[in-house]
């Protein structure tokens, strides 16, 4: 079941996301944390950016984080103790596969591999995907 869109952590306008992917993008959240945040994966014209914005102890420093790690290439990381969000994490992958997730506190998250937006099961076995 969705939540509703008025129950969902909304992306602060603090979030430097929009300055890194001017004009229009696609955005796909997951509230794959539960309670204790959400992660959100943006992306256009080939580049992708993920954050991860707190829904619990907001405002108080604790770890969480933000990862995307593109076919091929090493996963890169946005960790720390932050008090409303980590990331942004950005990296051009053009038809390129990614993975990406996110932490806070003890929950975490992980999507499986993702091309152009939409699951790529044809790549999940190839690649590996994390479930």
């Amino acid at each position: 079941m969705r939540p509703e869109a008025s129950s969902r952590p909304r992306l602060p306008a603090a979030v430097p996301l929009r300055a890194d992917l001017d004009g229009q993008t696609r955005t796909n959240h997951r509230p794959g944390l539960g309670s204790a945040g959400a992660v959100y994966l943006l992306y256009k014209d080939g580049t992708n950016c993920v954050a991860t914005v707190k829904s619990t102890s907001i405002g108080s420093a604790s770890a969480t984080s933000a990862f995307l790690e593109v076919e091929g290439s090493a996963r890169t990381t946005g960790s720390g103790s932050f008090g409303y969000y980590a990331g942004p994490v950005t990296k051009a992958a053009p038809d390129r596969c990614v993975r990406w997730g996110a932490s806070v506190g003890s929950s975490s998250y992980t999507r499986p591999v993702r091309a152009g937006g939409r699951a790529s099961p044809s790549r999940h076995t190839s690649w590996g995907a994390a479930g």
